[in-house]
């Protein structure tokens, strides 16, 4: 381990702060028994999203247009490749309803037309 996080380490990204792990946790080998992992689908999976979507999603504005609510790229939350994979997850699997927790508010005003889908807005109770 070198000590260098290539994602921010903040209590709001889902990867730990590794420095708090211990060493013996990197020398385990896990068989991750009932986990799946499924490469190939995987990767297939991605390959048929830029041939179906690429065009669409390479149409999303880079920076903050005059809509208030239009879906930017370097928006500094939910940016390239989150933007890009959800959109492309929902065009794919269309689901009916789409439960927004904690997603930028930006992300659900650029779905809800895009794939006419019916957001449920759901916020943390204190």
């Amino acid at each position: 381990m070198i000590g260098l996080h290539v994602t921010p380490n903040h209590y709001y990204e889902t990867i730990p702060d590794v420095s708090t792990l211990s060493n013996e946790l990197w020398q385990q080998h896990s068989e991750l028994i009932g986990i799946d992992i499924n490469e190939q689908a995987h990767i297939n999976l991605l390959s048929e999203f830029d041939l179906k979507y690429k065009e669409d999603f390479n149409k999303f504005p880079k920076n903050k247009v005059t809509c208030p609510y239009q879906y930017f790229i370097n928006n500094g939350y939910f940016e390239a490749i989150d933007g890009e994979i959800l959109y492309c997850m929902i065009r794919h699997f269309k689901p009916k309803k789409l439960l927004k927790l904690d997603l930028d508010i930006q992300l659900i005003c650029l779905l809800k037309p895009l794939l006419k889908i019916r957001p449920i807005m759901a916020t943390k109770q204190n």
